[in-house]
């Protein structure tokens, strides 16, 4: 009887000493559990900020390309043919579409359009804008002047008047987005 409880204390003994290495085990496993879910958010954290980050480097560290053109008639052939890089300073396109009468004056001389594109500060584009925004009615018997800037290499091909100076920085998100996903599954 005295060797079973002394077996029986070596047993207790045993059997919390295997419950208390479970116990840590446990501990342990759940600790590197939040540990390396941390690090997941975290690495997808700092991989979208760093591809957002380079993305937008690279976009804005880059020359701006921009078609220009001076008093055309159209929006075909010397607008959309004619690309020049942009000063460093110049981190917009600016167009301007004007309608009146022909330069010569003559009894009911016909109306046509004149187009033309250039590079422009943010500055000069606000000032366009604000010096055209009660000109640009667009009444067909009268003249009329407008004024639109964009962001983006070349984004002046079209003369939209609409809302074309968007896109550039929805693709911005749009590439930091997919290059975080495709760094992720690499990583991974």
């Amino acid at each position: 009887m005295f060797v079973v409880a002394e077996i029986s204390k070596k047993d207790i003994a045993c059997q919390d000493q295997i419950f208390n290495i479970i116990q840590r085990l446990k501990f342990y496993y759940k600790i590197s559990c939040i540990v390396f879910y941390l690090f997941k958010v975290i690495t997808m954290k700092y991989n979208f900020l760093i591809s957002f980050t380079l993305v937008f480097l690279v976009q804005y560290t880059t020359c701006l390309e921009c078609y220009v053109c001076d008093e055309q008639e159209t929006n075909q052939g010397k607008c959309t043919s004619t690309v020049i890089v942009c000063g460093n300073s110049e981190e917009r396109c600016l167009s301007t579409i004007r309608w009146g009468s022909t330069p010569y004056w003559e009894i009911g001389a016909p109306m046509q359009y004149y187009i033309s594109k250039m590079c422009a500060t943010q500055e000069q584009c606000e000032g366009m804008h604000n010096q055209t925004i009660g000109l640009c009615d667009r009444i067909e018997w009268r003249d009329w002047f407008c004024a639109e800037c964009c962001q983006g290499d070349r984004c002046n091909y079209y003369i939209t008047l609409g809302s074309s100076s968007i896109r550039a920085s929805v693709m911005v998100v749009l590439t930091s987005f997919l290059l975080a996903v495709v760094f992720n599954a690499v990583t991974s």
